[in-house]
C-alpha cells in the first residue's frame, strides 16, 4: 500500500471516530439522525474520491477532519442557550456541501458508475425492443424523483425553509438527472459505454433487479423519514 493510502485511511477512520464522538454526546433525535447521514456522506464521498484521486482526496479528507473538529467540538461543549442548533447548522451544512461536491467530481471524472449501467440497460432494451418509451434518461429521472427526491430531499428542506422555498427548489432540482445526461453521456462517452458493456445478456433481468433495488432504496428513505418526523404522521 503507498504511504498516500495509508495516511488516507488512517485520517479517514480518526473522522470516522470523531463523527462517532459527536453523533454519541448528542441526544438521538431526528436532528442526531439526519446529521449521521451526512457524516455518513462524507466518508462514502471521500472514499469513493479515494479510488481515482488519492491525492485529491486526502486533500479534501483534511480539510473535512480540521472543520469537523472546531464544530464538532463546539457542538460538544458549547451548546448553551441555543448555540448548539447554529453548530449542528453548519456541520450539516459544510459536511452536505462537501460531500456532494466530491460525489459531482467522482462521477464526472470515474470512467464507469452504477450509472452509466442502469443508463445502458434502459438503452439497450430500448433499441432491442424498439420501445421509446424507455431510455436512460427516464429510468434514471424515476429513480431521482421517487427515490431520493420526493421521499428525502424535499421533506429535508421543507423542515428548514418551508413550503415556498421548498417547492421552486425541488422543480429546479426535478431536471438536474436531464442536465447529468447532457453532461455525462457525450458522444464519446455513449461509445466507450456501449462497448464496456456489449454483450450484456438478461437485460430484463437486470432492469428487474435495477427496479427492485430502487423500489426498496425509496421504501426505506420514506420510512426513515417518516420515523424521525418529517412526514406527517397524521
Amino acid at each position: 500500500m503507498k504511504i498516500i493510502d495509508k495516511r488516507f485511511w488512517i485520517s479517514w477512520m480518526a473522522m470516522a471516530m470523531l463523527m462517532v464522538v459527536v453523533l454519541v454526546h448528542c441526544c438521538w433525535n431526528e436532528d442526531s439522525v439526519i446529521l449521521g447521514r451526512a457524516y455518513a456522506l462524507s466518508l462514502i464521498s471521500t472514499s469513493l474520491c479515494h479510488r481515482i484521486r488519492p491525492k485529491a482526496a486526502f486533500g479534501n479528507l483534511l480539510v473535512m477532519f480540521l472543520y469537523n473538529v472546531i464544530l464538532g467540538y463546539n457542538l460538544i461543549f458549547n451548546n448553551h442557550a441555543g448555540e448548539g442548533f447554529t453548530w449542528w447548522f453548519f456541520l450539516l451544512l459544510l459536511n452536505g456541501i462537501h460531500s456532494i461536491g466530491l460525489l459531482i467530481y467522482y462521477v464526472t471524472n470515474v470512467r464507469f458508475t452504477v450509472l452509466d449501467y442502469i443508463w445502458y440497460v434502459s438503452e439497450a432494451i430500448r433499441e432491442k425492443e424498439c420501445n421509446y418509451n424507455m431510455s436512460g434518461l427516464t429510468i434514471l429521472s424515476f429513480i431521482w424523483l421517487f427515490c431520493i427526491l420526493v421521499p428525502l430531499i424535499a421533506p429535508l428542506m421543507y423542515s428548514f425553509f418551508g413550503n415556498p422555498t421548498t417547492i421552486i427548489v425541488s422543480l429546479i432540482l426535478l431536471f438536474l438527472p436531464e442536465l447529468f445526461c447532457w453532461l455525462r453521456y457525450t458522444s464519446a462517452r455513449k461509445q466507450s459505454i456501449l462497448q464496456h458493456y456489449s454483450g450484456m445478456r438478461h437485460l430484463w433481468r437486470r432492469m428487474f433487479i435495477i427496479a427492485t433495488t430502487a423500489l426498496i432504496l425509496a421504501a426505506f428513505n420514506f420510512g426513515l423519514m417518516y420515523q424521525i418526523g418529517l412526514i406527517n404522521k397524521a
